[in-house]
C-alpha cells in the first residue's frame, strides 16, 4: 500500500481500502504488550486494516500511537456509544465498528465523517442498519450461524447491502466461501492468532498465517455489494 498521509484519511479513501484489501485483522487482546506485538505482526505480513477492539487495555492509547503510520488504517471495534465513537475518532480512529446497531453512534460517524459498520445478525437487523446510511453492515458472529450459507440466506432479499462478515472462526478454509457468498470483506481474529501465541508473544507464525490468508483473498475475484 502506498503512503497515505493521515490528513488524507477520508472516509471515501477509507471505504475503497475495505473493499480493495477485504481483510480487517482484529485486535482483542488481554494487554496492550500483545497488541501491540499482534499489530506489528499482520503488518510485517502486509495487512493495513487495524481494528483495535474497546475491550483490549488501553485501546485508545493504542490506536494514537498507531495513527500516525502512514502504512496503516487504524480503527476501533467494541465501539458501544457515541462517547465511545468520540474517544476514539479523537485517538486518530479512521474507522468505527460495533457489535450492535445504535443509530446515534452511526449518526455521530456520520457527522465526522468517519466510516461506520454497525454491527448486526438478523435480516431485520441488517435492513435497519443500512438505513442508517453506514458505508457497511457487519453481521456477527457468522461463524456460530452458519457462516457462508448463512450470509447468502441473507443476501438474497438483500443484495444491495455491503456486508462484513466478522467472529470467531473465520480463516483461509472458510473465509473464500464467505466472499463467494457476497461479503465485501470479513474482520479475522483467531483467524490470524491463537489464545496461546498471543500470551506466550510468539508472533512468527501469525505473521506467517496472515501472509498466507492474504495470498488466499488476493487470489480470489471481487464480490459483494
Amino acid at each position: 500500500m502506498a503512503e497515505q498521509d493521515r490528513s488524507e484519511w477520508t472516509r471515501d479513501v477509507v471505504v475503497r481500502l475495505i473493499r480493495d484489501e477485504r481483510i480487517i485483522s482484529v485486535i482483542r487482546t488481554p494487554s496492550r504488550e500483545s497488541a501491540e506485538g499482534l499489530i506489528d505482526a499482520v503488518i510485517e505480513a502486509g495487512l493495513h486494516l487495524i481494528e483495535v477492539t474497546l475491550t483490549t487495555p488501553e485501546a485508545a492509547d493504542i490506536i494514537r500511537g498507531r495513527s500516525g503510520n502512514p502504512e496503516i488504517c487504524v480503527g476501533a471495534g467494541t465501539v458501544m456509544n457515541p462517547e465511545d465513537a468520540a474517544l476514539v475518532i479523537d485517538a486518530g480512529a479512521r474507522f468505527v465498528i460495533a457489535p450492535y446497531t445504535d443509530p446515534e453512534t452511526v449518526a455521530f460517524c456520520r457527522s465526522r465523517s468517519i466510516t461506520v459498520i454497525p454491527g448486526t445478525l438478523t435480516p431485520s437487523e441488517v435492513a435497519r442498519a443500512w438505513s442508517l446510511g453506514p458505508d457497511f453492515v457487519k453481521v456477527f458472529p457468522i461463524a456460530a450461524m452458519g457462516g457462508a450459507k448463512y450470509l447468502r440466506a441473507i443476501r438474497g432479499p438483500l443484495p444491495q447491502v455491503p456486508i462484513i462478515p466478522t467472529g470467531a472462526g473465520l480463516d483461509r478454509d472458510n473465509i473464500p466461501d464467505l466472499f463467494d457468498a457476497g461479503a465485501v470483506a470479513v474482520g479475522v481474529s483467531d483467524g490470524l492468532a491463537t489464545a496461546e501465541e498471543i500470551r506466550e508473544g510468539r508472533w512468527a507464525p501469525v505473521t506467517e498465517r496472515a501472509r498466507d490468508l492474504r495470498a488466499v483473498v488476493e487470489g480470489l475475484g471481487q464480490s459483494g455489494g
